[in-house]
């Protein structure tokens, strides 16, 4: 029985070695293939096509096809162009190296130049594609990125003229208006940048002078009929922000003009113009842009006076008879004009000046002309108990915002 036991023991320890020997051996698989490190695809392209040139921007590829970081942190690419749906030519000249991030340690986000040969930059509207492809150091690509579209063919018309001027509503912009019907002209886009400037540290003042730096406003929309902006965002987070400004004939050999009435006085802002016409092509809709006109840059001052009043008028009269029968009561002139409509000035509308002269038979002036009213009057009517019966007077009324800039006047006389 005890021999029996014995050799239980030592087998059932063989077949334990022998379980943890079949375990320690089992196959780790087929052998992965090597990298070839080549960089991945891009797959955020797109082309812009601005005057004679297309710009491409897209992300720099920051890993290779196997998820792996690229060597080196750099990359050499190119771009290929393809019109109609031809074969992708790459351009030679376009190969350039870039730097898988930016500046700040993110992808880096670049922007490719592609100035158009003849006959690209002439002619009708033409489908114009790209691709770009990026090689590893042994020269070997993924191949090219998926396409994107722009249009070839003669570029939209420089908007000339630009002009910025004050007013009292706000920003005047006006241009020269295109020799063509509407739909070949295009659109005239405004960019407004916002110029602010920043004090530099206390402690530095001496050293640093003031930084101006610039901010891009929110694109605005101007209805054609209506003067007016109203805010809309861009199609792509990379497009400068822009103020459409759809262009309204006013007349032969006048300017077009549109009112930026969302400026902030005393804040100095560069505008700048250009056209823009969309194409429908190949089943996609673009556009092209013209070149940019040179910047203006201009600052809204608090300084435009309000609307003249019009239509004053002037009464006198007496009163209701005084307490001694047959002695008339007291004089008295009333002034009536119609009210200015100031809604959307800059500067809001405080109210109105009346000023009184003596003048003679001829009208002339004597002596000085006076103020009566001590502060702006709020409505457009004035009743004058200081005026002298049988006293002829020049009377005039004007507006005065409130800064105090103020109007012409309005004038009228009184005979008695």
């Amino acid at each position: 029985m005890g021999l029996r036991l014995r050799r239980g023991g030592v087998g059932a320890g063989w077949l334990a070695g022998a379980a943890l020997t079949v375990v320690g051996c089992a196959s780790p698989g087929p052998p992965k293939a090597p990298t070839l490190h080549l960089p991945a695809l891009v797959t955020d392209l797109t082309a812009s096509r601005v005057g004679d040139a297309v710009t491409l921007h897209f992300t720099v590829p920051s890993q290779t096809t196997d998820k792996l970081a690229v060597r080196d942190g750099q990359l050499t690419g190119e771009f290929c162009r393809e019109v109609e749906h031809q074969v992708c030519v790459a351009v030679p000249s376009s190969k350039v190296t870039v730097a898988t991030q930016g500046a700040n340690g993110a992808r880096n986000e670049v922007h490719w130049a592609d100035a158009l040969p003849a006959p690209l930059d002439s002619g009708a509207p033409r489908l114009l594609g790209y691709r770009v492809e990026f090689f590893n150091a042994l020269g070997r690509t993924a191949g090219w990125s998926a396409e994107a579209f722009t249009v070839a063919g003669a570029a939209p018309a420089k908007v000339e003229g630009l002009t910025v001027e004050g007013s009292r509503l706000g920003v005047v912009v006006a241009w020269q208006p295109e020799a063509v019907s509407e739909s070949q002209g295009g659109e005239v886009l405004i960019e407004r940048t916002d110029l602010k400037v920043t004090a530099a540290p206390a402690k530095a003042a001496a050293a640093k002078p003031a930084v101006k730096t610039r901010t891009k406003t929110e694109p605005m929309r101007v209805a054609r009929k209506k003067p007016e902006l109203a805010l809309s965002r861009p199609g792509h987070a990379a497009e400068k922000a822009m103020v459409w400004m759809g262009t309204r004939q006013s007349g032969e050999g006048q300017p077009d003009r549109v009112l930026d009435t969302t400026a902030v006085p005393e804040t100095p802002y560069d505008y700048s113009a250009l056209r823009r016409v969309t194409v429908a092509l190949g089943g996609h809709e673009m556009e092209m842009r013209s070149e940019p006109t040179a910047v203006v840059e201009f600052t809204l001052r608090e300084v435009y006076p309000p609307r003249v009043p019009t239509g004053l008028r002037a009464v006198g009269y007496f009163e209701n008879e005084s307490a001694t029968e047959g002695v008339p009561g007291k004089y008295a002139v009333d002034l009536v004009w119609e009210p200015v409509d100031e809604a959307g000035a800059v500067v809001p509308l405080a109210g109105y000046n009346v000023d009184r002269q003596r003048v003679d038979a001829a009208g002339a002036a004597e002596g000085a002309r006076e103020r009566l009213n001590v502060a702006p009057v709020r409505e457009p009517s004035f009743h004058d108990a200081t005026a002298q019966p049988g006293v002829s007077y020049k009377y005039s009324v004007t507006a005065v915002d409130a800064k105090g800039n103020e109007s012409a006047a309005d004038v009228v006389v009184l005979r008695e």
